[in-house]
């Protein structure tokens, strides 16, 4: 990060990174990071127009709806984006409000990614 945000008085200003973040300010420093680290970048645009099945795209429709943020696709990492505690109850709320009593909280930590997360939803749902 080339400029991070202060206040007058040299707080970091959360919030100004986090939209400057969600606007996709950072993306190239992302992808170098990426790059550096041997993986593929996470977004791969038919992953996330077209994801497998329909809870698949159903989580990630949700994930879209509460963070606005459409690089996500079905193997982002929920907490290697940065989600905060508000926006992931938030998840669980909508998730639980589509399949009920499917899913605890405490699951969104054992399976941080929305092909995880799906497919919990499916084998519990089928149990």
């Amino acid at each position: 990060v080339k400029r991070i945000p202060k206040t007058t008085s040299g707080k970091i200003q959360r919030n100004v990174l986090g939209q400057q973040y969600l606007e996709g300010d950072f993306a190239a420093e992302l992808q170098q990071l990426e790059q550096l680290l041997g993986r593929q970048p996470a977004h791969n645009a038919a992953q996330a127009t077209e994801p497998g099945d329909g809870i698949e795209r159903q989580m990630l429709t949700v994930c879209h709806r509460v963070l606005k943020d459409s690089t996500m696709d079905l193997h982002s990492n929920l907490f290697e984006m940065g989600i905060s505690s508000l926006a992931l109850t938030e998840i669980h709320q909508q998730i639980d409000d589509l399949y009920p009593n499917t899913i605890e909280l405490d699951d969104l930590f054992e399976h941080p990614t929305l092909d995880e997360l799906a497919a919990l939803v499916k084998s519990r749902i089928q149990s």
